[in-house]
């Protein structure tokens, strides 16, 4: 094997582990799309109101941890190119500060050069790699939620990932009776999201028993703790479009400053 087979074959082993576990995880979306829900009562005595909210079963954990190996791996393959590109021109000797920044600001990215991340790379492959940060354009999202979420994986949270259920079917039963059907088409609700957004007199159900039971179709999708707004892009095709931006946008740009032997 050639040194500059041995360049590639590191990165392209990232991104092929990236792309085993994604077919892993879209497995396990296929699967769980059909679940069963209801709406439970909540209620708020002090003020007579009640809310029903959904039931939603959260996806398994082996989801999360699946989702953090891909990440890591897709995060891992920007790194390793940076270390075969520094390795591959001599300019300077790659060191362990080396590795791929993913900026949100320009002043950031202007630290990570003076702390020696890029120390080695040829300034045009540095004005590419300036041009991938988040901050440089809109385009640039997916960079900024794989680095998200792989330092999520890494310091912070496991379960990352939620069920977002539509096309629900609900039926209403009081003292085991079927009083009607419910079909709800093109919204889409979270686990404990309460239904319509109103409330009802908790009088009416006094001394009966309610249920409400259902179907709905599901996709799991990312979770965002700092906002209530729905993602209802599955995760799968966001990891595939975050896949496919670091494997044909990033790293085919910067590969020739790989296919190059030191002299």
């Amino acid at each position: 094997m050639s040194r500059i087979k041995d360049r590639l074959e590191s990165i392209r082993a990232k991104i092929e582990r990236a792309e085993q576990l994604l077919s892993e995880i879209r497995e396990l979306d296929r699967a769980y799309r059909p679940i069963e829900c209801s709406l439970s009562i909540q209620e708020n005595p002090a003020s007579g109101i009640g809310h029903f909210s959904f039931d939603i079963p959260g996806p398994p954990t082996l989801v999360s941890i699946l989702v953090g190996d891909c990440v890591n791996n897709l995060r891992s393959s920007l790194d390793h190119l940076i270390w075969q590109i520094v390795d591959s021109n001599n300019i300077a000797q790659a060191s362990h500060s080396n590795m791929f920044p993913i900026c949100s600001a320009e002043d950031a990215f202007a630290k990570q050069i003076k702390t020696n991340r890029l120390r080695g790379v040829p300034e045009e492959a540095l004005d590419q790699i300036r041009r991938f940060q988040p901050y440089a354009s809109e385009n640039n999202h997916l960079l900024s939620l794989l680095s998200t979420l792989s330092n999520e994986d890494k310091h912070r949270d496991l379960i990352y990932s939620i069920a977002i259920a539509s096309d629900i079917e609900l039926s209403f039963y009081r003292n085991g009776v079927n009083l009607c059907n419910l079909v709800v088409g093109n919204d889409e609700f979270r686990n404990g999201e309460i239904f319509g957004g109103i409330g009802f007199d908790l009088s009416l159900l006094a001394g009966k028993e309610a249920r409400i039971l259902g179907r709905a179709n599901a996709c799991i999708s990312f979770r965002d703790s700092r906002s209530e707004s729905i993602d209802a892009l599955s995760i799968a095709d966001t990891l595939d479009g975050m896949k496919e931006f670091v494997k044909y946008e990033v790293i085919e740009s910067l590969w020739d400053y790989v296919l190059q032997e030191s002299s």
